[in-house]
């Protein structure tokens, strides 16, 4: 289901790009992990969020959206991967 919104939105949004424009993305991450001991927060995260785009960041209790929000924003260092 959240793909297919994903899909719809990108192809719906006022705010898509057109004409061939390549668009840099400003958030992107690449096989990104975070783990706590034995615990992996963060698991092969790839994401890539490109400018002018309005985007949602939404999962259960213990999903990793703290931690990769903080990888993101150099306040911890990922276990691997880039982002």
């Amino acid at each position: 289901m959240r793909v297919r919104f994903a899909a719809w939105w990108k192809l719906n949004s006022p705010w898509t790009f057109s004409g061939g424009n390549s668009v840099a993305a400003v958030i992107e991450t690449v096989d990104l992990k975070k783990s706590y001991g034995k615990h992996e927060a963060v698991r092969g995260l790839n994401l890539s969020v490109q400018a002018g785009s309005v985007c949602a960041f939404l999962g259960q209790n213990g999903a990793g959206k703290t931690s990769t929000i903080k990888m993101l924003l150099g306040m911890v260092h990922p276990s691997s991967g880039t982002g």
